[in-house]
């Protein structure tokens, strides 16, 4: 369970008992290498909220995935042109959670999605977010539900689309943000890259590196900052004495270069969410210049776009929740495949259904 950031592990052991939270543990150390964990219990032992927490787990842990594989493209010492970086970076963009969870009803898949949206996750800090979930299929039994419906959340972005004028402005806007955040994104990964590179030997943890911001995009200066003397030079201090005289300093530890690295994951992920929004309304843009220009003979039909909404907002998803039943229906099956398949009342499927819904796992494809 180390794995797992601390916030969430204190979290689950002020409400889980301990069988719990070896469940919990199991199912999220594991994934990915082929196995499987299977969670048994009596009605009434708690086997719903233990889900919810296992999902939230695995969330957490793809999202680290997520983060490091951020932290990677930025640091990589490989100099880059600029749209070579931001290539790299919507590639991390496909390390995003990637969760299915089924279950043999739409009561039981409702009640788990019930379940996610009263509840709600707890982040590595301990606190409370809603993660990005979409239900599948038709015979939603609550109301509340409705709103992350994929039908719903399609019929909603084509609702936006019927306004020509105002999808051009939507996506104009779109365009500027993503310029926005592109600029951002270069400079901190530029302020980044010469924390790296400003030293070329180890240095004693006295030193604490950081950017001369007042100066730094006309000069490029680093600045270091001497906690023990309390000094402060522009010149690269000595190298670390030996045989433990002095330790050396941890990069990766030191305030300024977490603090970069936090904002450009920020950045990073806003500048994808931007992406992967004004790709839904440039395929409405494209349907609708198709049948101008076709004057109704297009190869755009409604169904086509409903469909091309539908794989997009399923691939942008974290957490598809769908019935064993619609996970062999075509809207799941276009959409990229999963990195964990979790089933809920397994012991109650028919094993064939089962079967279809573990072959959308990535491990599967």
């Amino acid at each position: 369970g180390n794995a797992l950031p601390v916030g969430f592990r204190i979290f689950i052991k002020s409400k889980m008992n301990p069988s719990q939270l070896h469940a919990i543990t199991a199912s999220a150390s594991e994934y990915g290498d082929g196995g499987f964990t299977l969670i048994k219990g009596p009605p009434g032992t708690g086997k719903s909220s233990t889900l919810v927490s296992i999902l939230n787990a695995l969330h957490l842990r793809q999202y680290q995935e997520y983060y490091s594989a951020i932290e990677k493209i930025v640091t990589g010492s490989d100099a880059s042109t600029y749209l070579e970086e931001l290539a790299a970076l919507n590639r991390a963009a496909e390390v995003k959670p990637r969760i299915l969870v089924c279950a043999p009803s739409n009561a039981g898949i409702d009640n788990v999605v019930m379940k996610i949206m009263a509840d709600r996750f707890v982040d590595g800090h301990g606190a409370k977010y809603s993660p990005s979930i979409v239900r599948v299929g038709a015979g939603i039994t609550n109301p509340k539900i409705k709103s992350i419906a994929l039908k719903e959340q399609v019929d909603s972005i084509i609702a936006q689309g019927a306004d020509v004028g105002k999808l051009e402005n939507i996506i104009a806007t779109g365009r500027q943000t993503l310029k926005r955040y592109q600029t951002e994104i270069h400079k901190l990964r530029v302020r980044i890259q010469a924390i790296i590179e400003c030293c070329p030997y180890e240095i004693s943890s006295d030193w604490e590196i950081r950017i001369d911001e007042a100066n730094f995009e006309s000069s490029g200066r680093i600045v270091f900052v001497n906690h023990k003397s309390k000094t402060t030079t522009y010149d690269i201090p000595p190298k670390v004495r030996p045989n433990g005289l002095e330790t050396p300093c941890i990069l990766q530890k030191m305030p300024h270069y977490v603090s970069l690295l936090k904002s450009l994951t920020k950045y990073v992920e806003r500048h994808n969410n931007e992406s992967s929004n004004l790709e839904k309304y440039i395929i409405l843009q494209n349907a609708a210049n198709a049948k101008m220009d076709a004057k109704g003979s297009s190869s755009y039909s409604d169904e086509s776009v409903s469909s091309l909404l539908e794989t997009h907002v399923l691939n942008s998803t974290h957490i598809v929740l769908t019935t064993l039943g619609s996970a062999g229906g075509r809207a799941v099956e276009s959409a990229n495949k999963f990195k964990v398949v979790v089933i809920d009342e397994a012991a109650q499927s028919a094993e064939p259904s089962t079967l279809v819904a573990l072959g959308l796992g990535s491990s599967h494809a």
